[in-house]
């Protein structure tokens, strides 16, 4: 067991060491063109040179003009995002995956902003269902009761989330982002294939019982009158 937490220990430091940016990762890479010196960004034309002091760096590109990426995550997102709400589901998930592999954002910058679209998801959905009515008793559909007893942990684990996102390195929430996409994944796999074999199950009940109430009764005489 110990060997189990030593070797654990060895990785995230690997990871944390790895991750870690020198001063110069993020600088301009330049080119002499015609005389003069042409600054300019390797990794993606969503990223552009700023001026930082004397030096220049490459920082994500505003709005507009808009890239045939970004129109597409948009989209994306856009049909994600009502399928999520629809089931009663943030869709974190799915929106940090799109903002990092389509708009390209860092895993902190995609955590923020997805933050941002949850709450005004669930603001939104709060509006729209506060006044329902619960199907089976005098009450509204939100039960109080439980949110409340429900929030201080929430606050608790919202809170800690946050300050664990700010310490650790952004390779690293990469690593947990995936582990947890993947175990998030895997379940929800097992729990689909399950309710397949239920509803195949009951399916397939309800038709041996249509089929016992078709076929006549045999062995029994009627009297004619």
């Amino acid at each position: 067991m110990r060997a189990v937490h030593r070797n654990l220990f060895i990785l995230l430091l690997l990871v944390v060491l790895a991750s870690s940016k020198t001063p110069d990762s993020d600088l301009c890479k330049t080119k002499e063109k015609e005389g003069d010196i042409d600054y300019y960004c390797d990794n993606s034309p969503i990223f552009v040179c700023k001026d930082y002091g004397k030096d220049k760096y490459c920082v994500h590109k505003g709005v507009f003009p808009a890239e045939w990426r970004e129109l597409l995550g948009a989209l994306i997102l856009a049909v994600a995002i009502s399928l999520c709400n629809a089931a009663g589901i943030g869709g974190g998930g799915i929106i940090v995956t799109i903002n990092v592999t389509l708009f390209q954002f860092s895993a902190k910058e995609s955590i923020a902003m997805s933050n941002f679209v949850i709450f005004f998801g669930c603001l939104t959905r709060y509006i729209r269902n506060f006044k329902n009515k619960h199907p089976l008793k005098d009450a509204t559909a939100i039960d109080y009761g439980i949110v409340t007893c429900q929030m201080p942990l929430v606050m608790l684990g919202t809170f800690i989330g946050v300050q664990i996102n700010e310490i650790l390195p952004e390779t690293l929430v990469f690593i947990l982002l995936f582990v947890t996409l993947l175990y998030l994944t895997y379940k929800a796999f097992v729990k689909a294939i399950d309710a397949y074999k239920k509803e195949k199950k009951i399916a397939q009940e309800k038709k041996e019982q249509k089929d016992e109430e078709r076929v006549p009764l045999r062995g029994k005489r009627y009297k004619e009158y």
